[in-house]
């Protein structure tokens, strides 16, 4: 099945059997030298099907294989006569060489490298072969902020907020000032339950970006959500809300969400209504359906009179 899957694949990374088959028989043919490094690996891996021991993702081998392939070539060539090895070569000589290879990679280069990767895998749905990416991104570069908030968001999507904070925390003592990292904590400490200490993360990234309209709206819509009697501010998140919308530079159907929720926060249930099926409307018109259901679900309550609460 996993031949079939490789062979019948519409977006093809790998060769498929027919090719591998056409080198092997060529090689056959021709006499020519062939390393089967194909099926050595398989021979040495689990199931001989080889996994994350042996691939840094679906195709590329890691460092190790990499080596164990210059070995297999080397052991093939001299096997034939073609290159002869020296008394020196043996394995303690190759253990050395090794070392000194793997101490000449750039670890900030494979820490990007691999936190690129996570990405890639966050991005396709395969989050524990991303979460695994991006832990040896982190270790490889713990001050890499682009695989420390990858982790947090793989960490986030699997509903691990306890772990996604402390790894954001670590990533904000060597990058302060990035706005990007303390909205990322502030969604993750909303997550855990802790709405004032994420208000507290909100309003710091509105004071490195005070234009922006998601930090802007992101502040609105705790002051006028928040379950906490004494965070909400619902004057300051209309004011807030409205700014937002002029900030904008196009009509975006979460932010007049947000604004509607100000206005329902201060009584005003007509206007909240009415800006809420403006929303509602422009959702539904890019086809953005789970963020319609949302606001139609809030739109029935300011109609009965009812303010959202996050």
């Amino acid at each position: 099945m996993l031949r079939r899957a490789r062979d019948e694949d519409v977006c093809p990374l790998r060769a498929p059997s027919a090719i591998v088959e056409i080198v092997r028989e060529t090689a056959r043919e021709r006499g020519t030298l062939l390393v089967d490094f194909e099926r050595e690996l398989a021979a040495r891996s689990p199931h001989g099907v080889p996994g994350a021991e042996s691939l840094r993702d679906h195709l590329h081998p890691n460092a190790r294989v990499n080596g164990e392939l210059a070995e297999s070539i080397v052991e093939t060539l001299a096997a034939t006569g073609l290159v002869r090895r020296g008394p020196d070569w043996n394995r303690q000589r190759i253990e050395s060489l090794r070392g000194r290879v793997l101490a000449r990679i750039d670890r900030r280069a494979e820490a990007a490298a691999m936190a690129n990767l996570a990405k890639v895998f966050n991005w396709s749905g395969r989050i524990e072969e991303g979460t695994r990416a991006a832990r040896e991104a982190v270790a490889l570069n713990p001050r890499d902020a682009v695989a420390q908030r990858t982790l947090a968001d793989l960490l986030l999507r699997q509903g691990d907020a306890e772990a996604a904070v402390p790894t954001l925390r670590q990533a904000l003592r060597h990058h302060p000032e990035s706005p990007e990292l303390r909205a990322e904590l502030a969604g993750a400490l909303l997550q855990k339950g802790r709405p004032r200490k994420a208000l507290a993360e909100y309003e710091r990234v509105l004071q490195l970006r005070p234009d922006s309209p998601i930090a802007i709206n992101n502040v609105a819509w705790l002051l006028a959500t928040s379950r906490d009697d004494a965070l909400r501010d619902p004057a300051r998140a209309l004011a807030l809300a409205q700014r937002a919308q002029e900030r904008s530079e196009r009509h975006d159907p979460q932010l007049l969400d947000t604004l509607a929720a100000a206005h329902a926060a201060l009584g005003n249930f007509a206007a909240a209504s009415a800006v809420a099926e403006k929303a509602l409307a422009l959702a539904r018109e890019r086809g953005e359906w789970e963020i319609a259901e949302a606001i139609a679900s809030r739109l029935e309550g300011y109609r009965r009179g009812q303010p959202h609460r996050g």
